[in-house]
């Protein structure tokens, strides 16, 4: 796969989503078992919510997290996030069996959404980027201040789930068949889609 081409591609859609819906956007990955932000843009909306792009975060702080893991099952799930990781920054506990049943909620919807997890005013949607397999390579997000979700959420969700679809389908036109794909593309780590 071209990882320079792919990178620029979903950089492009973060910047045409953000400009559509006017909320922060962002394209995220996994780094090893982390979680972290690739691309992202703030939108024009009045409360800017963003993120450290490339700081690893623990998978279970993002609605990306349930996706990414959506091929997993649920003991690999259990046994790949570090225990700490199941602890907010507020310092309450994300269980770990509920996390499990949100990973197969995600997988069942191919869309999440968090509420105040990280940032108690904000809501995070999520849609998946797969590749030719099905596996999600990335995700497509919105970090949505909650007041403008609760007005606008059915708007957000379609115009997630139409950037995954675009960004989905450009990617797997330059992808490699599965076999002929590295052993670090196959864990999707973060570093190979880096410019």
């Amino acid at each position: 796969m071209n990882n320079h081409r792919l990178s620029r591609l979903a950089s492009a859609e973060v910047a045409a989503l953000a400009k559509a819906t006017g909320q922060t956007s962002q394209f995220c990955t996994l780094n090893g078992n982390k979680f972290t932000v690739l691309h992202m843009e703030t939108g024009q909306a009045l409360f800017k919510i963003s993120s450290d792009v490339g700081k690893d975060m623990p998978i279970p702080w993002t609605a990306s997290g349930r996706l990414l893991l959506d091929h997993l099952d649920r003991d690999s799930i259990k046994a790949f996030i570090p225990h700490e990781d199941f602890v907010l920054p507020n310092g309450q506990q994300v269980d770990p069996e509920q996390f499990c049943i949100e990973v197969a909620e995600a997988r069942a919807s191919n869309f999440f959404m968090t509420s105040g997890l990280v940032d108690d005013f904000a809501d995070c949607l999520a849609v998946p980027v797969r590749g030719k397999d099905g596996t999600a390579v990335g995700c497509m997000c919105l970090i949505v201040a909650r007041n403008q979700t609760r007005d606008g959420q059915g708007r957000f969700e379609e115009a997630l789930k139409d950037s995954g679809t675009r960004l989905s389908r450009a990617i797997n036109e330059i992808a490699p068949p599965a076999a002929d794909r590295s052993p670090q593309l196959r864990m999707r780590s973060g570093h190979d889609l880096r410019d």
